[in-house]
Formats: C-alpha cells, sequence, structure tokens
C-alpha cells in the first residue's frame, strides 16, 4: 500500500528531450497569467484613481453652488466672472493641486495658494484663510468660497492672472446661460 501512496508515473525519455515538454509549458503558461494579472492589476488601479483623482463639476452644478453661496454680484461682480476664473484655474476639478510658479502650490477648484492662504507646511506660510489647504479640495465648496471671498474682500479678481486674461471684460453671461437662473 505504501508503495502506492508513494507512485510517482515515469514520463518517458522521449519527452524529456522535447522542447515543448510540461515544464516549458507550466512556466510559459504561469508567465501568462502573471502577466494577465499584472494587467487586471494596472487597469483595477487605473480606474480606482480615476475615481478618486478628482470630481470635476459641470457648469451648471458650479454655478447653482456658487450662486448658493453668494458669489452672484459679490464686491461687484456678476457670477460668471466666478465660474470662468474656476473653469480657466482648475477646468472645475475640486481636487486638483499643482505647484504654484512663485512658492507654495495651489488647491482646489480656485487654486489657491498654500503660501499665503491656507495652511500645508510651507514654510514662512502665511494661512490667511485660517484653514487647512486640504479643505479647499472638499467636493462641498464651502470652505474654498468663504476662502475666495476673503482674497477678493482683500485683493479682488485680479489676485488670479487667469481671471485678467481669459474673463475680465469679457461677456461673462455665456457662462450661466441655459443653466435655469435667468
Amino acid at each position: 500500500m505504501w508503495k502506492l501512496l508513494r507512485y510517482k508515473p515515469q514520463l518517458p525519455q522521449a519527452s524529456l528531450k522535447n522542447p515543448h515538454d510540461g515544464k516549458i509549458k507550466r512556466s510559459k503558461c504561469a508567465a501568462i497569467v502573471k502577466r494577465s494579472i499584472m494587467r487586471l492589476v494596472v487597469v483595477v488601479c487605473l480606474m480606482w484613481l480615476a475615481v478618486c483623482e478628482s470630481r470635476r463639476l459641470s457648469r451648471c452644478e458650479v454655478v447653482r453652488i456658487f450662486k448658493q453661496q453668494g458669489l452672484e454680484g459679490f464686491e461687484g461682480f456678476n457670477l460668471g466672472n466666478y465660474v470662468c476664473m474656476a473653469y480657466w484655474e482648475s477646468k472645475w476639478k475640486t481636487h486638483k493641486v499643482r505647484d504654484s510658479s512663485e512658492m507654495g502650490k495651489d488647491y482646489g477648484i480656485f487654486q489657491i495658494n498654500s503660501f499665503k492662504w491656507c495652511e500645508d507646511g510651507t514654510v514662512g506660510g502665511k494661512n490667511l484663510c485660517k484653514l487647512p489647504c486640504g479643505d479647499l479640495l472638499k467636493d462641498n465648496l464651502k470652505a474654498s468660497i468663504d476662502c475666495l471671498k476673503l482674497i477678493v474682500r482683500r485683493e479682488g479678481l485680479k489676485s488670479w492672472d487667469t481671471w485678467d486674461n481669459y474673463c475680465n471684460g469679457r461677456k461673462m453671461s455665456r457662462w450661466v446661460r441655459g443653466c435655469g437662473l435667468m
């Protein structure tokens, strides 16, 4: 009985010389499975990153949120000015972060700079909005809009080069048209 349990079938000598014997087939199969698993992992990670990286709001979502938060007419600027500036700063992506050309990083839908306006550990940062920069990355835009209001009160919309270059002096009604506010 012990012989039956220890029995290992012997392969014929001819198959050992064959370059396509079981070992090679198994190693090729294992390599294919590994590559397939790696591809699947990469695809899943890319899908996850696309979902988690940021939320891009639609133009009308931005218009509604900005109006609800009191930006219509704020400091003499109509709503279109804020929608236009936010588009050119972040394409309405709430989680956007980029290195600033000056100092610190720019955060959120308005790309508010960390050196002057929020706290991210930037050496010499002032944190005039009195909030962590991470608060500017939330889909709830209340912190971003509150900080924007402080900036606009102190410096106006000219604080954003994109507003001055792409929005200032242009027709702003197109930014709110069709969003049910007229």
